[in-house]
C-alpha cells in the first residue's frame, strides 16, 4: 500500500512538474518569431538545467534507490532546459552567446566534477546519496531568491500582475506532491527544498489575495521609485520603476515629462523577476526561473 501511493503521489508530481517546464515555451515561441532575444537572460535556464542533471544523477541506481520517477522528470526537464537554450544560442546576439557559453560552460565543469567525484572518490551508495543530495538541496534553495524577488514586487508595487494566480497553485500543487512523496520514501533531501516550496506557495496565494484587485502604480510614482534609486547610488532598479536608457528622453526639470518617441528608450524592467505574464519558479525536486519577454 505504501508503495502504491508513493508512486502515485510521484507521478503527480511528474505530471505538476512537466506542467511547469513547458510553460517557459511561450517565452521561446515569441523569441522563435522575433528572431531576437532583445535583453532576455538564459542565466535562469542554465541554472535550472544544473539542478535538474543533479536531481537526475540524485535519482540514478548507483546513488540513489527507487529514483526512477525523480530521474524521470528531471530527465525531461532537461531536455527541454536545453531545448530553451539552443533556440537562445541561435537568436541572441554575440556578447549574449559569448556570456552564456562561458557561464554555462563553468557550471558544466562543476557538473563533471561532482559526477567525477561521486562516481570514483565514493563506492558506498550511502556516501553518494549524501553528497548529491546535500549538493542537490543547496543549489535548489539557493534557486528560491526568483519566488522571493516576485513577491518582493507584489509587496513593492501592490500589484499581483506578475505572480499569476494558476502558476502559482500549479507551484503550490508540485510542491506538495514532492513533500508528499519525499514523507513517503523518507527522503529528507526531497523533503527540505519542497518543505520550503509549501511555504512559499502558500505566501504567494496570501499575497495574492491580500493584493488583488488593489490600484496599480502609476507612472509618476514609478518614475518617482527610479529617481530615488538612482539618488542612492543604486546600479539597479526597484521593482515596478522604469529603466530610462536614454536619460535625454527624461526631462530632469519635470519628471512627469516623458517622450516616447523612440519605445526603445523607455521599457519596464522588473529587477530579479519575471516580467508580465511569465511563469515562476518551481519548487520541486526540479526548480526553474523563467523570465518572459514583454508581449
Amino acid at each position: 500500500m505504501g508503495a502504491s501511493a508513493e508512486f502515485l503521489v510521484g507521478v503527480l508530481g511528474n505530471i505538476t512538474g512537466v506542467c511547469l517546464f513547458v510553460a517557459p515555451a511561450t517565452t521561446f515561441y515569441r523569441i522563435f518569431k522575433k528572431k531576437a532575444t532583445d535583453s532576455f537572460s538564459a542565466i535562469p535556464y542554465l541554472c535550472t538545467l544544473l539542478n535538474c542533471v543533479l536531481w537526475l544523477l540524485y535519482g540514478m541506481p548507483f546513488v540513489t534507490k527507487n529514483g526512477v520517477l525523480i530521474m524521470t522528470i528531471n530527465g525531461i526537464g532537461a531536455i527541454l532546459e536545453m531545448c530553451y537554450l539552443s533556440i537562445f544560442m541561435k537568436y541572441a546576439a554575440k556578447p549574449g552567446k559569448i556570456h552564456t557559453a562561458k557561464v554555462g560552460g563553468t557550471l558544466g565543469v562543476f557538473f563533471i566534477v561532482v559526477v567525477l567525484v561521486v562516481v570514483f572518490a565514493t563506492h558506498h551508495l550511502h556516501a553518494r546519496h549524501t553528497i548529491v543530495g546535500i549538493l542537490c538541496v543547496i543549489i535548489t534553495i539557493v534557486m528560491y531568491a526568483a519566488p522571493l524577488s516576485v513577491m518582493r514586487v507584489v509587496i513593492k508595487t501592490k500589484s499581483v500582475e506578475y505572480m499569476p494566480l494558476p502558476l502559482s497553485v500549479m507551484v503550490l500543487l508540485n510542491s506538495a506532491a514532492w513533500s508528499a512523496y519525499a514523507l513517503l520514501k523518507k527522503d529528507i533531501y526531497i523533503m527540505i527544498p519542497n518543505f520550503f516550496g509549501v511555504v512559499l506557495g502558500i505566501g504567494q496565494l496570501i499575497l495574492y489575495w491580500w493584493y488583488y484587485g488593489a490600484p496599480k502604480p502609476t507612472l509618476q510614482e514609478e518614475l518617482e521609485m527610479g529617481q530615488k534609486s538612482a539618488q542612492q547610488g543604486s546600479n539597479e532598479l526597484p521593482p515596478g520603476a522604469l529603466d530610462v536608457s536614454n536619460p535625454s528622453d527624461v526631462h530632469s526639470s519635470n519628471m512627469e515629462s516623458v517622450s516616447l518617441k523612440d519605445s526603445s528608450s523607455v521599457e519596464t524592467k522588473i529587477s530579479g523577476s519575471p516580467t508580465r505574464g511569465s511563469t515562476l519558479p518551481a519548487y520541486s525536486t526540479i526548480a526553474f526561473s523563467s523570465h518572459n519577454l514583454r508581449s
